[in-house]
């Protein structure tokens, strides 16, 4: 049986070396940069609260396995309450037929938060959740997409599949151009003009979190140097581009939404988008 402990900074360097060998493919090629940012995420977060730890399984001193823990502040009603939103979870490839999953995921569940979440989780940790008296909610796991150029989208996925598309590659893209550019003047492809954007920081973004979260049932709990925080890590992922977040307003002033997306170079990727 492996040895579950709670995750500490000096052990950042290892856990880095561990994220390395079960995501060889997608890992930063340096350890020390890997090891800096899991500091960074698991120990000087805005959240941090030692009765809620990341956990790490040890096997001979080795770590085998992970579960990294973000605890966050929510509101139940008018009640403050302790979620743990358990965001990495992992088991070194040599391990996965052993029982270090089960004993993580058992020392994550005893904490004593009010909750407990997954972020991002896959059908391999559903399996593990559900038995130990986890639940799974299909309407909240959904992901959207809004495509601002829907024929060419369409074609773009189609033309990765079908070589002989690239034959006829320019006259399909014009008229694939031509068909978005007429659809943007129908709905629901119709934008409105009398909705003002602006633009969106962390102080008008707590404003609004403020406004139109009230009615919800649970809600997490943010100020304004965490919600700066925050917008700072999402910045910081270059790959995905440039962040940018817009506040939209009605003709009287009255926040209709926001949203935040990265922006390249002829690709704009939305990542939320609050409903009016």
């Amino acid at each position: 049986m492996a040895t579950i402990r709670p995750f500490e900074a000096k052990d950042a360097t290892e856990v880095a070396g561990l994220l390395k060998a079960v995501f060889a493919q997608n890992c930063s090629p340096s350890t020390a940069g890997l090891a800096a940012y899991i500091r960074q995420m698991f120990c000087d977060h805005p959240w941090r609260d030692d009765d809620i730890p990341s956990w790490i399984a040890c096997e001979d001193g080795k770590p085998v396995g992970f579960l990294a823990v973000m605890p966050r502040p929510m509101t139940h009603g008018k009640r403050a309450i302790r979620a743990a939103v358990g965001c990495q979870f992992l088991v070194h490839p040599e391990r996965r037929q052993s029982l270090v999953a089960v004993q993580m995921l058992r020392k994550f569940f005893q904490g004593p938060q009010d909750i407990s979440l997954a972020d991002g989780a896959n059908i391999l940790s559903a399996k593990l959740w559900e038995p130990m008296g986890g639940a799974i909610s299909p309407v909240h796991s959904l992901s959207w997409i809004r495509m601002l150029r829907p024929t060419q989208g369409a074609l773009s996925l189609v033309r990765s599949k079908s070589r002989w598309l690239h034959t006829l590659r320019g006259v399909v893209t014009a008229l694939a151009a031509l068909t978005d550019a007429c659809a943007t003047l129908a709905s629901p492809f119709r934008f409105k003009p009398q909705l003002q954007e602006h633009d969106l920081d962390a102080a008008s973004l707590h404003a609004a979190l403020v406004e139109h979260t009230a009615h919800y049932a649970v809600r997490p709990q943010y100020d304004l140097p965490s919600l700066e925080w925050l917008l700072d890590q999402a910045a910081a992922k270059r790959r995905h581009g440039q962040l940018q977040g817009r506040m939209v307003r009605d003709p009287g002033g009255r926040i209709a939404g926001w949203f935040l997306y990265y922006l390249r170079t002829g690709i704009r990727r939305r990542l939320a988008l609050a409903p009016p």
